[in-house]
């Protein structure tokens, strides 16, 4: 990467910083644009792309 890049995507050169106040700022507008898709049409492709990543499902045991 070029040092010119490198002050483009961090003109601070403090990653960390940059990074927590970029999402800081961004929180609000995501949460709410995710809270959007769970009313949406896109509810069913979250729903399939959380729950492939839960583990299977334990049935439960009767005596």
């Amino acid at each position: 990467m070029s040092d010119l890049s490198k002050k483009t995507l961090n003109p601070s050169g403090d990653t960390k910083n940059y990074i927590e106040n970029y999402w800081t700022k961004r929180a609000d507008a995501f949460a709410a644009l995710r809270r959007q898709e769970l009313h949406s049409e896109k509810y069913s492709q979250w729903q399939r792309e959380i729950v492939q990543h839960l583990p299977p499902r334990k049935t439960a045991a009767y005596p």
